[in-house]
């Protein structure tokens, strides 16, 4: 970094070039860059000194502000464990901005700001894995959640640039407009969540793709809620301090005297309970007392464990999944029928609003990428791995890193050969770059071969043909005697 560069950025922070508001789109400040924030900076510590650069350190609280509220009605019932089970394996899978081939695949990861938003830091409060598990249970909770760039640098043809970290937020969308929408966010500055009107072009908002099964008014965990609601709002009666009982008195009551007689008895009674530190209380001989204190049996628990069976199956999820006992098989489907379609529905908002026409043109995406290996258990790994390189589709080093060992500095770790076939080795044990001895390739195939209607058959055994005809040589050597000194 040059004076100048020095310079501008000691300017830019003592300036406040990290609080919103501020106009630094001028060219000669961010050389052809602008810096896009979305907040005011002013609030009731502006320049009362003893904070940050003299602005104070803003309001305080002894709850975390910006921490997501679950609906109240979702965070009681059981939906509230499933969606942060959903939430946590969506957190574990990789998000990248990528660089892909002219079949879009995944080649390489691209350095910058978005890449250290997906992979790093989001915001000055969360790390990457606890944004993302905001991002989830938002989306889950609400249907439709906004993902806001809070404060980015653009160049002119609109792209995210390096100059700045990308600072990311989820807000929850309160007011929809035709080409706008208005996002109650989290303000770090303030230290509160405001309302903001955001640009639909500038903004990823992300729909749930499961939104029948659990926003839907009608929706199979609206119901499950409801039922749940209802069986609480039971239990409490049921763990209340009433008593529940019936005093037969040893007299008709059917006049108002009599009447009046039973309620100071019973009145007299709870006086008794009342004052007696133990609870006690006596009744007459000719009193009889029954207990009611008898839960009333119904149907409701049938149709909440019905329910929630049903709501666990359209989500692809199964009661081993959530205790942590399912085998790969059911993993695997879970992942691909439930995860991979959450995370598709995020990189595609992503690829949309944070990319521009001209980036994606350029090979540029955003991608995620699930491990595979680490549904599968060991023993079916150490054979996967046997088979994988056999057959040329994965080298040595890539299985180094899948089960977590530093790659090896052989030069044959990183090469696709199959090392069971004895012709891709010289008698020194070194490989060629077409996998047949260094000796022998003046024996190798002619290219017309290579066109014939068995091209690798025949291949195979003209290197054979060669290596029997390298070991007859090394025979003949052999046997030559030696003159002595």
């Amino acid at each position: 970094m040059n004076v100048f560069d020095r310079a501008r950025m000691a300017w830019a922070t003592f300036r406040g070039r990290d609080h919103p508001g501020v106009d630094w789109s001028s060219p000669n400040a961010w050389g052809g860059k602008r810096h896009v924030t979305q907040f005011d900076p002013g609030y009731g510590g502006l320049g009362n000194g003893g904070g940050w650069n003299g602005i104070g350190f803003g309001p305080s609280s002894s709850d975390r502000p910006d921490r997501l509220r679950l609906n109240p009605v979702n965070e009681k019932s059981i939906v509230a464990s499933v969606y942060n089970r959903i939430a946590l394996d969506v957190a574990n899978v990789e998000f990248h901005h990528a660089r892909i081939d002219d079949n879009d695949m995944f080649t390489e990861a691209i350095k910058g700001s978005i890449e250290d938003a997906f992979c790093v830091e989001a915001n000055i409060d969360q790390a990457a894995q606890a944004y993302m598990i905001d991002l989830v249970m938002s989306l889950f909770d609400e249907g439709v959640v906004a993902e806001v760039p809070i404060e980015c640098d653009r160049d002119e043809s609109n792209a995210i640039t390096d100059e700045l970290p990308l600072n990311l937020r989820t807000g929850k969308i309160v007011e929809w407009r035709p080409q706008d929408v208005k996002v109650n966010v989290y303000n770090e500055i303030r230290g509160q969540k405001e309302d903001v009107m955001m640009p639909k072009r500038e903004t990823c908002i992300i729909e749930n793709p499961f939104f029948t099964v659990m926003n839907h008014k009608n929706s199979v965990a609206t119901r499950l809620t409801r039922k749940m609601a209802i069986l609480d709002m039971l239990d409490e009666k049921l763990g209340s301090d009433k008593l529940n009982m019936v005093v037969q008195l040893p007299y008709i009551v059917r006049t108002d005297a009599q009447r009046a007689t039973a309620r100071a008895r019973i009145q007299e009674m709870q006086d008794q309970l009342d004052k007696n530190k133990l609870g006690i209380t006596y009744v007459d001989g000719t009193e009889k007392v029954i207990q009611l204190n008898r839960p009333i049996e119904t149907n409701l628990q049938s149709q909440i464990e019905w329910l929630t069976e049903l709501f666990l199956s359209q989500l692809c999820i199964t009661k081993e999944i959530l205790n942590g006992t399912a085998d790969s098989k059911v993993m695997a489907n879970y992942m691909q029928r439930c995860v991979a379609v959450i995370c598709t529905a995020i990189v595609q908002e992503r690829r949309r609003k944070l990319l521009t026409k001209a980036q994606r043109d350029n090979s540029e995406s955003i991608v995620f990428v699930l491990d595979p290996f680490k549904l599968i258990p060991v023993t079916e790994l150490a054979e996967l791995m046997d088979k994988t390189n056999r057959g040329g589709i994965m080298s040595p080093n890539e299985w180094r890193s899948v089960i977590g060992y530093k790659p090896s500095d052989d030069e044959t770790a990183n090469m696709l050969v199959n090392r069971n076939m004895p012709m891709n080795q010289t008698p020194e044990g070194m490989l060629t770059g077409n996998g047949a001895p260094a000796e022998a390739q003046e024996y190798q195939a002619e290219p017309e071969m290579q066109h014939s209607a068995y091209p690798a058959r025949e291949l195979r055994q003209e290197n054979l043909q060669a290596l029997r005809r390298h070991q007859q040589k090394q025979l003949e050597r052999s046997k030559v005697p030696r003159a002595t000194g």
